[in-house]
C-alpha cells in the first residue's frame, strides 16, 4: 500500500450519557496515529435492535483517511481498545452497551476472515448504519452501493430517525492547527465556549487558564466543569489551592489555582500530579509552566473592552483536536 485510503466507522450507544460516549469515541479515534477524520453524519436515534428490552440507541457514522502504514486490522484493534476503555462489556449478546464501534469499510479492501470482514456484511441490513452512512459515503467512489437498503433488513427503517442533536458539534473540518483565536463578546458566550471546550477533553488532559485578574478565567473553568457534569456551587480554589469533583461518568475534575504559591517547593507540597486521569483546570498556570505536561491546552484571555474578550488557544506538542475548530469558528 503506497497511499492513504478512505475508511468509515459506525458509532452506537444506548447507555447514558449516550452523546458523551459517541463524542469521546470520535475524539479518541481522531488521536490514533495515521488517522484523520474528514466528516461525520448527523446523529440518528434508533429503536433497540437484537433484544426487545433494549433502550434506544444513538448512532452516527464518521469517515476519514487512513495512512498507508496503518492496516485495516490495526484500525479495528484500536477501535476495540477504545470500546473497552469506554466501558464496553461483551457479557450479553446484543446487550446494552456504552459503545459499539464497527469498521464498515476501508477503501476497496475486502476481507472475509472471522476477525475482519470488509466491507461490513450488514451495512445494507441496518437502517441505523446505512442512513447516516449514506450522508457521507461520497468520500469514496465505490461506497454508494454499500448503502442501498437490503430487502432482508435486520431492523425497521421507520425506527431510525435523525435525533434532535442534529449535526454533531464536532463539525466536519479537521485541519491541523496549533493556535486558534476567537472573540467572546460577553460572559454568556464565554460560558458557551467553555462548554464546547469541555467536550474535547479526555482523561488526563490539563487546561491552563491564563489571564489578568478579573478577565474571566473562573467563568471558563466553571463552564467546563458544569459541562463535564459538576453540579452545585463551584467556588474559587484560590485559598484551598485545589477543589476536586468526582463524577459518576467520566474522569474527575480538579480545579487548581497557583496564584498563592511562592515557588516550586510550594507546588510540590500541594500534591499536584499531572499524570493522573483527572481533567485539571489550572488558573494562573503561567507561574509554573514547567510543571504542566507537553499536551497542555493553553487558554489565554485578554480584554478588549468591558464586555469583550479575545481568547487564544494553543497546545504545546500536539495539534488542537478538530472538534475545537467547530467551537471557535
Amino acid at each position: 500500500m503506497s497511499e492513504s485510503r478512505s475508511f468509515a466507522v459506525a458509532f452506537g450507544s444506548n447507555i447514558a450519557p449516550r452523546d458523551y460516549y459517541l463524542n469521546q469515541a470520535l475524539l479518541r479515534i481522531s488521536r490514533i496515529a495515521g488517522v484523520q477524520i474528514a466528516a461525520t453524519s448527523r446523529v440518528y436515534e434508533s429503536a433497540g435492535w437484537g433484544r426487545e428490552d433494549l433502550d434506544p440507541f444513538l448512532n452516527a457514522v464518521a469517515v476519514g483517511t487512513l495512512a498507508a502504514e496503518v492496516s485495516a486490522l490495526d484500525l479495528l484493534l484500536e477501535l476495540q481498545h477504545i470500546e473497552e476503555a469506554l466501558g464496553r462489556r461483551r457479557e450479553v449478546h446484543w446487550g446494552p452497551r456504552t459503545l459499539d464501534l464497527d469498521l464498515l469499510a476501508v477503501g476497496d479492501e475486502t476481507s472475509g476472515t472471522p476477525t475482519l470482514q470488509l466491507p461490513h456484511p450488514w451495512i445494507a441490513k441496518r437502517p441505523f448504519v446505512y442512513l447516516p452512512f449514506s450522508e457521507i459515503c461520497g468520500i469514496h467512489r465505490a461506497w454508494e452501493t454499500l448503502v442501498e437498503p437490503h430487502a432482508d433488513g435486520c431492523a425497521v427503517e421507520a425506527q431510525s430517525r435523525p435525533s434532535e442533536l442534529g449535526q454533531p458539534f464536532w463539525g466536519t473540518a479537521c485541519a491541523a492547527y496549533d493556535r486558534l483565536e476567537c472573540t467572546a463578546a460577553m460572559e454568556a458566550e464565554s460560558e458557551i465556549l467553555g462548554a464546547r471546550l469541555a467536550a474535547t477533553l479526555l482523561p488526563g488532559d490539563v487546561v491552563a487558564l491564563v489571564a489578568p485578574m478579573g478577565t474571566g478565567k473562573s467563568v471558563l473553568a466553571r463552564a467546563i466543569a458544569r459541562a463535564r457534569g459538576v453540579t452545585g456551587a463551584i467556588p474559587s480554589p484560590t485559598y484551598t489551592l485545589c477543589r476536586r469533583y468526582d463524577l459518576a461518568h467520566g474522569p474527575a475534575i480538579e480545579h487548581w489555582d497557583f496564584y498563592r504559591l511562592s515557588g516550586a517547593d510550594d507546588l510540590d507540597s500541594t500534591g499536584f500530579d499531572a499524570t493522573t486521569d483527572a481533567i485539571k483546570l489550572v488558573e494562573w498556570a503561567e507561574l509554573f509552566p514547567d510543571a504542566l505536561p507537553p499536551g497542555t491546552l493553553w487558554l489565554r484571555m485578554r480584554a478588549t473592552s468591558d464586555s469583550a474578550r479575545i481568547l487564544e488557544v494553543t497546545r504545546r506538542g500536539r495539534t488542537l483536536p478538530f472538534p475545537l475548530l467547530a467551537a471557535l469558528e
